[in-house]
This record gives C-alpha cells, sequence and structure tokens, in this order.
C-alpha cells in the first residue's frame, strides 16, 4: 500500500484510541491521557516542511486527503524540500506506532534547560517525550516522540496530545529523567 496513505490510516487507528499510561514517581502514580487529534498529522509527519507544492493548508483537510489516497508520496516527493530518509522514516513510524504503543517501556519528562545546556537552543515545547526500545519496532529506535499537556485535568490525571516526531542521532535522553511504563 502506498506509504502515506497507509500512515494515514495508521493514524486513524491513533484517533479512535485513548492511551492511559502510568509511571511511579517519588512514591506517587502519575497518569498520563495520550491522545493524538487529525490537525497535527500534517506536523507528525513531516509534510508541512514541503512548501513549494500546493498542498491543503488546512491539516485536517490534508489528513483527509491522505486517508482518501488523493494525495500519495509521489505527490510529496516533487517537493525540492522533499528528504526521503526523514519524511518516509517519519511515515512509517506513524504507521507503526499503534503498534508500539501497546507496549511502551519509558517515558521521559522534558527539560528544556538540561537539553539546551548538553546541545544547545531548541524550538521543542514539550513536557514528555518517548523512545521506543522494544525490539519488535528496531527502526523505530532512534525516533522519538513528544507531547504537550492538553487541559487541566484533576491531580494526577492529564490529557496530552502528541505534538512532534522526529529521528535524532542526538542521545536525547541525556540529563532527562526517565520513567519505567507501568503496566497492570
Amino acid at each position: 500500500m502506498e506509504l502515506f496513505r497507509k500512515s494515514a490510516e495508521s493514524f486513524e487507528k491513533l484517533l479512535r484510541t485513548e492511551y492511559l499510561l502510568r509511571y511511579q514517581q517519588r512514591g506517587e502514580i502519575i497518569s498520563l491521557n495520550l491522545t493524538f487529534n487529525k490537525d497535527h498529522f500534517k506536523h507528525l509527519s513531516g509534510v508541512n516542511k514541503l512548501k513549494d507544492i500546493s498542498l491543503p493548508q488546512k491539516a485536517s483537510i490534508l489528513y483527509n486527503h491522505a486517508l482518501n489516497g488523493m494525495i500519495c508520496t509521489d505527490n510529496l516527493r516533487s517537493s525540492r524540500f522533499y528528504d526521503e530518509a526523514k519524511i518516509e522514516g517519519r511515515l512509517r513510524a506513524l504507521t507503526d506506532l499503534p503498534r508500539a504503543l501497546e507496549d511502551p517501556q519509558y517515558i521521559y519528562i522534558f527539560n528544556t534547560a538540561s537539553y539546551r545546556k548538553n546541545f544547545g537552543e531548541t524550538k521543542i515545547e514539550a513536557e514528555y517525550f518517548f523512545k521506543f526500545y522494544n525490539e519488535t519496532f528496531p527502526e523505530m529506535a532512534s525516533y522519538y516522540f513528544y507531547f504537550i499537556r492538553s487541559a487541566n485535568e484533576p491531580k494526577n490525571i492529564h490529557n496530552y496530545c502528541s505534538i512532534s516526531i522526529f529521528e535524532n542521532e542526538r542521545e536525547m535522553e541525556r540529563g532527562q529523567k526517565k520513567f519505567k511504563i507501568l503496566h497492570s
């Protein structure tokens, strides 16, 4: 199946699922309710960087076009900003994300100050990130998924939505607090 459409179909599964992730910090169980929004597909797929080709500006319309096969990977390749390894890597990671989220291993609290100390400036605005270590998805080992709080909720229950995914050769974990995901 065509990669852009396949990633949109996998993303459709993410839209219909809420993931409850729990970890323990200082004796307290912290619960994160992770959701996905079709308006974020454009950024998560990396298509937002392809500014020289005609694509729907509204993210939800672009997502629907991808889902219906009205835009395909060949359309994306026509952009001079298209980087096959980066865009198609993101699309493959998005395709595998529903299965990978069935058994997440670790979560990190994103500390911007620590990141800047280790790597320099960043535009990343996130509270958490994942890096998957599952042997089932070795191709995802270098991808990071960033999440921000989407709403203020009662204590210990926080709603988060995915905001970014990218491959990074840096050791993003350096200087970040790592927690094992608790499984029921």
